[in-house]
């Protein structure tokens, strides 16, 4: 049993299994979409080799239309992939309770106050330190990326970007990915390969450093809580915070002069450490108040 908590298809094949998933499902809403385009041109007389012939000649147009609708593309892709996350999910826990594995008590909702601040000192931080690294502007990728998710209505950047996409990331990368890890390989290297994993499928060299550093504290927030709420508390936390501070022109603000730019940085990289201080002195192993004792869970 312990070896088979180690092998490559039971620590990786969720994960293979994610990304076919999410790429099969995405295809599917590209092809969705580009087929309501085209029904709507010329296309919808054409034969079989016309279509291809429209299709090679109008890429770039095609493409357009495909990133214009980029983030509720990638709303449903991650809606499709949570359902498979959760069932690996689900059937992870049940194991555990027929094989008697100590329980984790949850902290109490109060402590989530730290989460909040953590992942809004984070937020700022990080983005402000990755604007003065210039790493976006090595990224051509990360550019394009980020204008066609901007370019969405702000009230689907909330719903897909800012809730949905992160509790799909969450389930996997946390619920499946560092659990597994973490029974086969102890604590520190499955939030180092969790961490890893949830970078690299950002595809992009500005998010796959940003989701490095983000997913170490997501994996550390899981343990500390004994609770995958947690970890989804903090993501979706950075993840709307971001949205809100760039709708309301606010990394413009503090990149507009030295004194904004420092003062906004180290405040906010103070708040995130005297919330990760107070994260640190939360033992998990007392029962939180009026809670009841409980395996891992979401």
């Amino acid at each position: 049993m312990e070896n088979n908590k180690k092998s490559f298809g039971y620590l990786v094949g969720p994960l293979i299994l994610y990304w076919l998933v999410n790429l099969v499902a995405v295809t599917a809403a590209e092809a969705v979409v580009l087929g309501g385009y085209m029904a709507e041109t010329q296309a919808k007389k054409m034969g079989m080799d016309q279509i291809q012939q429209y299709v090679m000649d109008h890429m770039n147009e095609l493409l357009q239309v495909i990133n214009s609708r980029l983030v509720e593309i990638s709303a449903f892709g991650a809606l499709i992939t949570l359902a498979v996350s959760a069932a690996f999910f689900l059937h992870d826990r049940k194991k555990e309770k027929l094989e008697g594995a100590v329980t984790t008590e949850r902290a109490s909702a109060g402590r989530y106050l730290w989460i909040l601040l953590l992942g809004v000192g984070m937020c700022i931080a990080l983005n402000n330190l990755m604007n003065l690294a210039g790493l976006a502007f090595y990224s051509d990728a990360y550019q394009k990326t980020s204008q066609a998710m901007y370019s969405a209505g702000f009230e689907v950047q909330i719903l897909c970007l800012g809730i949905l996409m992160p509790l799909s990331e969450e389930m996997i990368f946390r619920g499946v990915i560092f659990k597994r890890y973490e029974q086969g390989f102890g604590f520190k290297k499955a939030m180092l390969m969790s961490a890893m994993f949830f970078a690299v499928t950002h595809g992009n060299l500005v998010q796959i450093v940003y989701g490095f550093v983000m997913g170490l504290f997501l994996a550390y927030v899981y343990e500390k809580y004994g609770s995958l709420k947690a970890a989804a508390c903090l993501h979706i936390t950075m993840n709307l915070v971001s949205l809100l501070v760039t709708k309301a022109d606010g990394f413009t603000w503090m990149f507009s002069g030295f004194w904004p730019l420092c003062i906004s940085t180290v405040g906010a990289a103070f708040v995130s450490a005297c919330a990760f201080v107070k994260i640190r002195d939360i033992n998990t192993n007392e029962t939180a108040e009026g809670s009841e004792g409980v395996g891992t869970g979401f």
